[in-house]
């Protein structure tokens, strides 16, 4: 180990003091020491090019992908509105006409009330007289004794007409004739017929008098006219109807 004096350190610090005032060209006469060498290193390899396998691939689209196909769209409505319907309701659909609805019926003649019980009290006598009970008066089989009485105004005629209720005519000329002409006309038919075998003497007419007395025609309804010739044209309804074939009246 190097000591150091105090002296010492003055030599050094004169020394020092001498080199830093000496003029640049005295630094010249202490020669520099050459540059070390630089170390002989061989140069750097250039850079690898990368080794690409295959190419790279494209860069991303950002554009959407195209839509997959799909079934065709269903065709548009037409945009026009359609039609109105009818304001007004459709009719009811009927499956059968409505039945007509009744006629009020028409009154009895009251004008003469005394021509309706000669007409009850001709039959109801007759009826009597075997045992069988009364009729009564009934306003709507009267109503179509005097429809067809009227439709025989003009030629009264003796024809039967098309009904479900029994029926007898009578037609008189040369006089008035009234209800009790006709029914007594009927009730005459009696003494040809026979009740034990149901028959009429050959000939002979009894079917008036049977449907008066028949035991099940329990309603009455008779009409009186006068036709176009002068003559009169009577007609009795009779409901139920009788003159069934092969039975008794009663």
């Amino acid at each position: 180990m190097i000591g150091f004096s105090k002296h010492s350190s003055a030599m050094i610090c004169l020394v020092a003091l001498f080199i830093m005032i000496m003029p640049s060209s005295c630094r010249s006469c202490f020669p520099r020491p050459p540059p070390p060498p630089s170390p002989l290193l061989p140069p750097p390899p250039p850079p690898p090019s990368p080794l690409l396998l295959q190419s790279p691939p494209p860069p991303l689209s950002s554009s959407p992908p195209p839509p997959l196909p799909s079934s065709p769209p269903p065709p548009s409505l037409p945009s026009s509105p359609p039609p109105p319907l009818p304001s007004s309701p459709p009719p009811p659909l009927l499956l059968s006409p409505p039945p007509p609805s009744p006629s009020p019926l028409p009154p009895p003649p009251e004008d003469d009330p005394l021509e309706i019980q000669n007409y009850l009290d001709s039959h109801n006598t007759a009826r009597a007289e075997v045992g069988v009970g009364p009729m009564e008066w009934n306003n709507a089989v009267y109503t179509y004794a005097q429809g067809y009485a009227n439709q025989r105004k003009s030629d009264c005629l003796l024809q039967h007409s098309e009904t479900s209720y029994g029926e007898n005519l009578f037609w008189g000329m040369g006089k008035e004739f009234t209800a009790v002409d006709a029914v007594k006309a009927w009730v005459d038919e009696k003494q040809w017929y026979h009740y034990e075998d149901n028959s009429c003497d050959s000939g002979k007419m009894c079917g008036h008098y049977t449907q008066v007395v028949w035991s099940n025609s329990v309603e009455l309804g008779c009409a009186r006219v006068q036709c176009a010739n002068g003559a009169y044209f009577i007609t009795c309804n009779y409901n139920p109807p009788g003159n069934y074939v092969n039975q008794k009246p009663y």
